[in-house]
């Protein structure tokens, strides 16, 4: 989503969400711990796949970093990785709407990031339909970008993952069906994952689309309806119902926004939902941003009709929460981050999984907006 906003606020370097460093009884324990799962990885002979919405837990979140001086300026709206500690972006503005590469490199213990760094970029060979998120699928070759501008999943081929690849437009639309009239203006696909085991696609709008519902304002605290869209690519299509929460009492601000910014396949019908809310006041000083990440599982979850519209009496599938945070905008605080791009990173050496998120900055908006990266690790 565009969030045109602006700062007259001197520029600073900060952090967000750091953690301290835990007493030596929590490190050894945490060292059996760690013990304890590589052996039991030995023994599978493999890493299980992550567990279900009810058993799935938060091990560690980590700090957030910028790297202004290794990454350029972005609008960074999504992340996937590539192969290895490749990972590619995409920006919801610019004119070549180019897929941005970056190598990330991550602590191998706490799934923290040490470093990140800019590699290249390739041009899709399309303007920017303002490109939300973006997948990857190994196999294939192929890139999958949702567009918020026309509402359509565009597929693309790249030759080889290289500073001299060519990626290439196929002419292929993911079948999520004809969303034209039926997303608000700036709200439509902001997310999109892939279920590798499942073998599907998944996506939901920022708000609900006309007729499932109103859009949360300030103060109606209205809980936004949405729909979790997923197709195989082939034509099949199911509609599974999702409740936001209300949002989070403050003074009445400028600037508004609130929904889910991304999704992450955990596999097997296994989701992570970022829920996004952000409050900015006229004179930006106040400005502060809610993140919550949901695990959903939809296995068993009943499915709503594609073409009846959503009501509060839907069944709407379970969410349990994994994370949350918040960063403001003050005197002494810069770590504003508006978080639009999730993905899963690597795995670390006790089985647990690294969770990438990347915040579009608007550029970078006034010299005070950062692109920031961060993780948190679940098991």
């Amino acid at each position: 989503m565009n969030m045109n906003i602006s700062c007259r606020i001197a520029n600073a370097d900060t952090q967000c969400g750091r953690i301290t460093n835990p007493p030596e009884r929590a490190k050894s324990m945490d060292r059996l711990y760690k013990y304890i799962g590589v052996v039991l990885l030995v023994l599978l002979g493999k890493v299980s796949p992550i567990a279900a919405q009810d058993s799935l837990v938060l091990v560690r979140e980590n700090a957030a970093h910028a790297f202004g001086e290794t990454i350029p300026a972005g609008n960074y709206s999504g992340i996937v990785n590539v192969e290895g500690n490749t990972y590619a972006l995409v920006s919801d503005k610019g004119t070549r709407g180019e897929v941005v590469f970056v190598n990330i490199e991550f602590d191998n213990e706490t799934g923290d990031i040490i470093n990140a760094r800019h590699i290249y970029s390739l041009p899709t060979g399309e303007s920017n339909p303002d490109n939300e998120d973006i997948v990857y699928l190994k196999d294939k070759k192929a890139f999958y970008i949702a567009s918020e501008e026309d509402n359509k999943v565009r597929e693309f081929v790249i030759d080889k993952v290289a500073d001299d690849g060519t990626i290439k437009p196929t002419g292929n639309i993911l079948p999520f069906g004809d969303l034209k009239g039926k997303t608000r203006p700036n709200r439509g696909l902001e997310s999109l994952a892939y279920d590798s085991i499942g073998k599907v696609f998944w996506t939901t709008t920022e708000c609900p689309l006309v007729g499932d519902g109103e859009v949360t304002t300030s103060n109606n605290g209205v809980r936004q309806q949405l729909r979790l869209m997923a197709t195989d690519g082939t034509g099949g299509l199911s509609h599974y119902a999702y409740q936001m929460d209300t949002p989070e009492e403050a003074p009445e601000m400028d600037t508004f926004l609130m929904g889910v910014s991304a999704l992450t396949a955990l596999g097997n019908g296994h989701l992570l939902v970022l829920e996004r809310e952000v409050h900015i006041p006229q004179e930006y000083l106040g400005a502060f941003s809610l993140m919550k990440i949901y695990a959903v599982d939809v296995t068993g979850e009943q499915k709503v009709p594609v073409a009846e519209p959503l009501t509060e009496s839907s069944p709407f599938v379970k969410k349990r929460l994994v994370c949350q945070w918040r960063t403001d905008i003050s005197l002494f605080d810069f770590g504003f981050a508006n978080y639009e791009g999730m993905c899963l990173g690597p795995r670390l050496e006790d089985g647990s999984q690294v969770v990438v998120l990347v915040s579009d900055s608007q550029n970078q908006y006034g010299g005070v907006l950062s692109d920031w990266f961060k993780t948190i690790v679940v098991r």
